[in-house]
């Protein structure tokens, strides 16, 4: 599964648990909840504190949500370090050494080809990277 499509159902997750928080507040005002389970009397709604309430709550969801998508950013961070093996050019993916061809496709959608690069013509094929063209 795509690494951007699961954080960003972790925060609208996160935001849908604030968004069900705000719900109940609400109720609670509206229905009072504690009135119904403890005493005969109702008070009258207090929209003030609902909006005090509801301020609160979206400046955590604010603060919550940024804060997250920052952890998944620092973490895909992390995730770029690759070790490499330094003769071979493996990848270690687990306990396992892969080619950076591979490693690399699996995890983009990047496409190889091969070519050779004016150094490595020279120290490996040098008869021919002198030649006359």
């Amino acid at each position: 599964m795509d690494r951007h499509f699961i954080s960003t159902r972790l925060i609208a997750y996160q935001l849908a648990a604030f968004g069900i928080l705000l719900l109940l507040i609400l109720a609670d005002e509206i229905w009072e909840f504690p009135h119904i389970l403890f005493t005969p009397t109702r008070s009258h709604i207090n929209w003030d504190e609902v909006v005090v309430e509801t301020l609160y709550i979206l400046l955590l969801a604010a603060g919550t949500a940024y804060a997250t998508w920052r952890l998944i950013s620092r973490i895909k961070h992390l995730e770029g370090f690759l070790s490499i093996c330094s003769h071979c050019k493996k990848i270690r993916v687990g306990d396992a050494w892969k080619p950076v061809e591979e490693v690399i496709s699996s995890r983009s959608e990047a496409k190889f080809t091969h070519g050779l690069c004016p150094e490595c013509m020279k120290q490996h094929y040098g008869e021919y990277a002198d030649a006359p063209k």
